[in-house]
């Protein structure tokens, strides 16, 4: 596909896209960026640059390049959190996708707080991205999974939601846009919901998911995101407080090493994969 051939310039945004354009410059109407989101061609030629002309090791080298590399990698994470109104740099988490960000919230804060008799709440229009996390934890830890009902036009029944809620249930985690259904959660009435019964709450789609967990002193968002960067990567902005609640936990959530200054370390630096590669 030529990368010449483009959209009218005062067409849309799509114009910035070189995939959305087929072989002969005609309009190419794409409907899957829920699983994979095509790349602006800012993004590609930043890809092409730190892959090619700038690559060098990242907080591992003391030569030119390496410094170069390492301050462009902590400046694309300042961005993403003030893109994600992060309350500080350090709380941003690089994962490949929303499914490995469910998981971590599961493995570490899960793991660390569901206990038996605890209660998890999911809908009938979840992805198996976000049952089969909570599945796990909840055969490690005891805990039990409850199912909200749908309402006749497939959307998640927020009264039938009140209603089961108990001071039991410790997550609620909800498809925020369903990638079969189409429903958009109301997500605002379902955290009031679950803030109500002093739970914490998630609100997940194939292209990301947002969660608060209960027990931090200053409640925290945990969002993942699923944007236009190599090979679906995302970030999820976590508080330290609950992050890395035990090694093993984090071990398993595949976080992604950072960097390594004379200031607090971000949870991803503290949260090493299990094979400790970065």
């Amino acid at each position: 596909m030529s990368v010449a051939a483009t959209l009218s310039p005062a067409a849309d945004v799509r114009a910035d896209f070189p995939g959305m354009v087929t072989g002969d410059g005609a309009p190419w109407h794409y409907l899957d960026t829920a699983a994979t989101a095509q790349k602006p061609q800012a993004v590609l030629d930043a890809m092409n640059n730190a892959l090619g002309r700038d690559y060098a090791t990242v907080h591992r080298g003391v030569y030119g390049r390496s410094a170069e590399m390492t301050l462009g990698y902590e400046a694309a994470r300042r961005k993403v959190a003030e893109f994600m109104r992060a309350a500080s740099d350090n709380e941003i988490v690089f994962v490949r996708g929303a499914t490995e960000g469910i998981n971590l919230v599961a493995h570490s804060w899960g793991s660390e707080n569901l206990r038996e008799g605890d209660r998890i709440m999911l809908s009938q229009l979840e992805h198996h991205s976000n049952i089969v996390p909570w599945q796990m934890v909840a055969e490690r830890t005891g805990a039990a999974i409850d199912v909200c009902p749908l309402t006749e036009d497939g959307r998640i029944d927020l009264d039938a939601l009140e209603a089961m809620l108990t001071p039991r249930h410790k997550m609620v985690a909800l498809a925020h846009l369903s990638n079969v259904l189409g429903s958009v959660l109301d997500a605002r009435r379902a955290a009031r919901h679950a803030a109500k019964g002093g739970c914490a709450s998630s609100r997940a789609s194939s292209s990301g998911s947002l969660a608060r967990a209960k027990r931090l002193e200053k409640p925290r968002l945990i969002s993942v995101r699923k944007r236009w960067a190599q090979f679906e990567e995302g970030a999820t902005p976590i508080s330290r407080q609950r992050a890395c609640t035990t090694q093993s936990a984090a071990s398993s959530a595949s976080a992604v090493r950072s960097r390594g200054s004379r200031r607090s370390k971000p949870i991803d630096q503290d949260c090493k994969h299990a094979s400790g590669k970065a």
